[in-house]
């Protein structure tokens, strides 16, 4: 009888170590700190607003632990894997950087050098995005046997990395492209 107890007990213990280490990551998580409401895309805690264009739509989501907000443009088709089939995207993410041994902080250092230093190759170009320099970087893929361009902008601001990745079939149309930078240019950094 006494065993039962005792088992009963530790039990009960690890459910509310558990429950409490659940509350907590739920609590430091990205996730939370996203909000989309009447087409506008914020994360207040970082700073961060994006209108959403016409005819797109947005969803919070999660990749690698990190909480991404992606926008589709009309007519996107994903394969199974979640990998661009047809259409566009853009993956929108922000990365504490403020550990100073992490991989975001060196992602955070790289991207703050080459912005300072451009490169002869002009592999990278640098833009405005809200008042900030930023960097942009595209390269294509081969993805499902279809070429997949990317489009890789970076946006150092103290101790965070604004990053957006774009993916775009090709044989997306203008329109389409074009409203990329429409979305680019309405972000606001604070």
């Amino acid at each position: 009888m006494k065993k039962i107890i005792i088992l009963i007990i530790a039990v009960f213990v690890l459910l509310l170590i558990i429950g409490g280490v659940f509350l907590w990551q739920k609590g430091n998580s990205k996730l939370d700190k996203y909000i989309i409401k009447e087409g506008i895309v914020e994360n207040a805690t970082a700073g961060l607003i994006m209108k959403i264009p016409d005819n797109w739509k947005a969803e919070i989501g999660d990749i690698g632990g990190e909480g991404v907000v992606s926008f589709y443009c009309p007519n996107t088709e994903l394969y199974p894997t979640g990998s661009l089939k047809e259409g566009c995207l853009i993956r929108a993410e922000v990365l504490d950087c403020s550990k100073k041994n992490s991989m975001t902080k060196v992602d955070l250092d790289q991207t703050e050098n080459i912005i300072n230093n451009l490169p002869i190759d002009q592999k990278y170009k640098i833009r405005e995005i809200s008042g900030y320099k930023a960097l942009e970087e595209s390269f294509v893929r081969e993805v499902g046997g279809r070429e997949v361009s990317y489009i890789s902008i970076k946006v150092p601001v103290k101790e965070r990395l604004y990053q957006f990745d774009v993916l775009l079939v090709p044989s997306a149309d203008t329109e389409r492209y074009s409203q990329l930078g429409t979305l680019l240019d309405a972000v606001s950094i604070k």
